[in-house]
């Protein structure tokens, strides 16, 4: 008989993949240290309607109520598998023969361990880890975007409604002056051309209360697909916040983005691994190498102990191709960081010009524009009391005046959006915040259900 034990007493139960992964943290734990998003995995109530007071309320929903985000825990599931594949120790090989010549036989076992495996393994196990973080930062580029979408959503909504209650202002005046106008058209006292000008504004006002309406449903039904609930299970603020704080520099954002943004991290850490894996491959360029001890056992009762090698012939395939495609994994990697972070800088520019220009215009609006409309519409409605105006001057200051309200509505919503869009590409919730993103835990609003029904 012939038993090849395994070199140097390594024991690979020991170290087998099993045992590692039940001393690690869960995927969701290092998806959540990686996004600084503390996930639930749990879904939220059935029946519960939820309050969406805040942008970071409606995130906090999503969270738990989107599949697309909750897909991310299997997404970080998966590449946690595949680090710990390859992370894993090559398997001994065992092989058993037996022989016999008439009444004669002779049996034959051996056990042998891959020398190059555990070699090259520290190599394996940090390329392993490495394209592991890489996955993460990835998630955790996704998580931001699907944050972002649910934040821009709630922006786009709240701002529509608020919009709309504008347009229903106009609209209802604009009727009443209608009808107005036609009792004076009855009455003798007004010409067809005035009468068709006040009619033709109504009908003006009414179309756009049809837009604003199809606008604020179609906003809504938005927010609903990025929430993953319907518009019937949450609730939203009548009107968008103010901007509060200063907004930071640019070049504090440039050098925050360059360490915290998660697509460009997620390319460094790529890139890195991919050269790691190159090198490897060029580690790997020695034929495959088993050996143990050998120990036989003929049928005379005579025993042989010696060293027992297998080697393997690399006769058709040295390893070329592999090499080949390391290396074009490498340089796509190092292209990808390249453009990356070619890209992140305009961007980011861009999106800061627009937050500056946007909350510039709204202050402006709110600060000289509206005073300024309300003043006029005032002085109509003075001139209106002592018969020195009609009443359509005074309605059509009032309607300039309402259009001044959703200028502001509007340039606030665009401030919020640009906003939201630079938070995203510097990797933290709010640029005038050191934290990476709000805690499901520390906001109770967002998740604290209005119960209806005997059953909750």
């Amino acid at each position: 008989m012939r038993i090849h034990s395994t070199i140097m007493g390594i024991s690979f139960l020991a170290l087998a993949p099993w045992a590692v992964m039940a001393q690690e943290p869960s995927a969701s734990r290092d998806l959540s240290a990686r996004t600084g998003i503390a996930f639930q995995a749990e879904p939220i109530q059935s029946q519960s309607i939820y309050s969406l007071s805040t942008a970071d309320s409606a995130m906090n929903v999503g969270l738990r109520s989107n599949p697309r985000t909750r897909s991310l825990f299997a997404e970080a599931a998966l590449a946690r598998a595949e680090r710990s594949n390859g992370r894993a120790l090559p398997n001994p090989e065992a092989d058993f023969a037996l022989r016999k010549n008439g009444d004669q036989s002779h049996w034959e076992l051996g056990i042998m361990g891959d020398v190059n495996g555990l070699l090259l393994y520290p190599w394996k196990r940090g390329t392993a880890n490495l394209r592991y973080q890489a996955a993460l930062s990835r998630l955790a580029s996704e998580a931001a975007e699907q944050n972002g979408e649910v934040r821009r959503a709630w922006y786009r909504a709240v701002a529509a409604m608020q919009t709309q209650g504008f347009v229903a202002q106009t609209s209802s005046t604009w009727e009443a002056a209608a009808e107005l106008a036609r009792r004076q058209r009855d009455a003798g006292t007004m010409n067809a051309l005035d009468l068709a000008e006040v009619e033709a504004a109504a009908t003006e006002a009414r179309l756009e209360l049809r837009s604003a309406e199809a606008v604020t449903s179609e906003a809504k039904e938005n927010l609903a697909r990025f929430l993953g609930l319907p518009a019937s299970r949450w609730t939203l603020p009548e009107v968008l916040p103010d901007p509060s704080g200063e907004d930071p520099t640019l070049s504090s954002l440039e050098s925050m983005a360059s360490n915290r943004n998660a697509g460009l991290v997620a390319a460094r850490e790529e890139a890195i691994a991919a050269e790691k894996a190159h090198t490897l491959s060029w580690l790997e360029v020695l034929p495959s190498l088993k050996a143990g001890f050998s120990v036989e056992r003929d049928d005379a009762g005579k025993n042989f102990v010696g060293p027992a090698i297998a080697a393997e012939i690399p006769l058709f395939n040295l390893g070329i191709p592999k090499r080949a495609r390391t290396r074009a994994e490498m340089d796509l990697g190092r292209l990808r960081l390249a453009t990356a972070e070619a890209e992140l800088g305009p961007e980011i520019r861009r999106h800061y010009q627009a937050v500056v220009t946007a909350r510039r215009n709204h202050e402006e609006i709110v600060k000289t524009l509206l005073p300024q409309r309300e003043q006029a519409t005032a002085e109509a409605q003075k001139q209106y009391n002592f018969m020195l105006t009609g009443v359509y001057r005074l309605l059509t200051s009032r309607r300039e005046e309402l259009s001044a309200h959703k200028m502001a509505v509007e340039t606030l919503r665009d401030y919020w959006i640009e906003k939201t869009e630079l938070e995203q590409m510097i990797g933290v919730s709010s640029p005038s915040s050191p934290s990476t993103s709000p805690d499901l835990s520390s906001k109770p609003e967002a998740t604290e259900p209005h119960h209806h029904g005997a059953d909750q």
